[in-house]
């Protein structure tokens, strides 16, 4: 007689096969020594399986592997590859060029003579002016590169002070 394939053999040892298929194995078993054996090896690993438990981790397992982990790092030092000098003075230009794009942008050196040239001290007309021989095109790229290079340095800035919490 044909010898029967895995699922199968399954199938019978779970007890998930008709009543044709069941007759049809049990006498299979009755007449064929070799599946007799197939059938008893297969059955003691089905029984292995089921009383086998899974290993459960321990209540705390997640925290002492947690706790273990500070020994096995070590602190390092680590210096800013800008220093703060540098910082500040880069600040000091993204704030000069910011604001004379923004000055740029709403057209303020002939806005602020006619209309509040009362309240505009002449340095600040100056420095106005400066900046309205920029072309337009050029204003509006310095104003997006600056407010794009300010968000980033912001973002910098609040990364720095949140690993320092952490760290």
């Amino acid at each position: 007689m044909k010898q029967l394939d895995d699922q199968t053999w399954w199938n019978y040892i779970d007890g998930e096969c008709s009543d044709e298929e069941k007759s049809r194995i049990e006498k299979l078993l009755a007449d064929d020594s070799s599946a007799k054996e197939e059938f008893l090896l297969r059955n003691a690993l089905h029984l292995n399986l089921e009383e086998g438990k899974l290993e459960e981790p321990s209540f705390n397992f997640a925290s002492k592997v947690m706790a273990a982990l500070p020994d096995s790092y070590t602190t390092i030092h680590v210096e800013p590859i800008i220093s703060p000098f540098w910082n500040r003075v880069f600040l000091s230009i993204l704030a000069f060029l910011t604001l004379g794009s923004i000055g740029l942008a709403l057209n303020t050196p002939t806005a602020t003579k006619s209309v509040y040239s009362q309240y505009i001290s002449d340095g600040t007309h100056a420095f106005l002016n400066l900046f309205s021989y920029i072309p337009a095109s050029v204003g509006q790229f310095l104003i997006i590169t600056m407010l794009g290079v300010g968000l980033l340095f912001c973002f910098d800035i609040l990364m720095k002070r949140r690993f320092q919490r952490l760290g």
